[in-house]
């Protein structure tokens, strides 16, 4: 009875991970379809990332997940549409040589990785290649830190007083280096602006927001908060926070 009960939940489970891979790659294959005639490019980053499995599969996270992520200019342009293989390479790499050599590496695990610190985009801004200028700039500040929460503390603290608030929305939405070379833009951009500071970091961030206050204001808030093992921090009173 025993082995009949242990071979029957081994077959069960075996079929369970079947239909989770074919799951996982009917998504990635929606997707490279919906790219149209820039499949090519998404397929070439497959193929570079053939024989390096952990980059593979941070490279498929990234294309399964990008089908419905577009910029607004005159027309909606959507990610997968245009975008080239040399700059889904070039972030990946970046990701994980921040997050390969920051000190607490093995206090982010892969899934914080993908999802906090891989992706090339923050909210709906621009591309841009924003990771390596960024960490040259700020990387200094995390000398000496061994705790990624302190790191985004201290970081944090210091971009947001560097970064000049301002209630005048720009017309059309401004990609990480422009906010990089100006310091200046509403709450949303600041916010898109410090969570990429601290990804390039190897810091695990996201971007938060309330669209509308429903007593207070006309407009809503951004925050960022750090992102870990099911964890979440903010620098705000009352939070939990190094």
């Amino acid at each position: 009875m025993k082995r009949i009960i242990t071979c029957f939940t081994t077959c069960f489970m075996a079929v369970i991970l079947c239909f989770s891979l074919l799951a996982c790659e009917t998504t990635l294959e929606k997707t490279l379809d919906f790219a149209g005639d820039n499949r090519s490019e998404l397929e070439k980053v497959l193929c570079h990332y053939h024989d390096n499995p952990q980059k593979l599969y941070a490279a498929k996270f990234l294309i399964e997940n990008m089908q419905h992520y577009c910029v607004q200019n005159e027309n909606l342009v959507f990610d997968a549409q245009y975008i080239t293989s040399d700059f889904l390479i070039r972030n990946t790499d970046a990701a994980f040589e921040s997050w390969n050599n920051s000190v607490w590496r093995d206090e982010i695990d892969f899934e914080s990785f993908c999802r906090y610190i891989l992706p090339y985009r923050v909210n709906d801004e621009p591309l841009s290649a924003w990771r390596d200028t960024l960490r040259n700039e700020y990387g200094h500040l995390t000398v000496g830190i061994d705790d990624p929460i302190k790191a985004f503390a201290k970081v944090y603290s210091t971009v947001v007083e560097k970064f000049n608030k301002t209630s005048n929305i720009v017309n059309g939405s401004l990609d990480v280096l422009s906010l990089h070379r100006i310091l200046k833009g509403t709450c949303e951009q600041r916010s898109i602006y410090i969570v990429a500071v601290l990804r390039s970091l190897g810091i695990p961030a996201a971007y938060d927001c309330i669209p509308f206050w429903g007593n207070y204001s006309t407009s809503g808030h951004a925050w960022v908060a750090y992102v870990n093992d099911g964890r979440t921090f903010t620098v705000y009173v009352n939070d939990t926070i190094a």
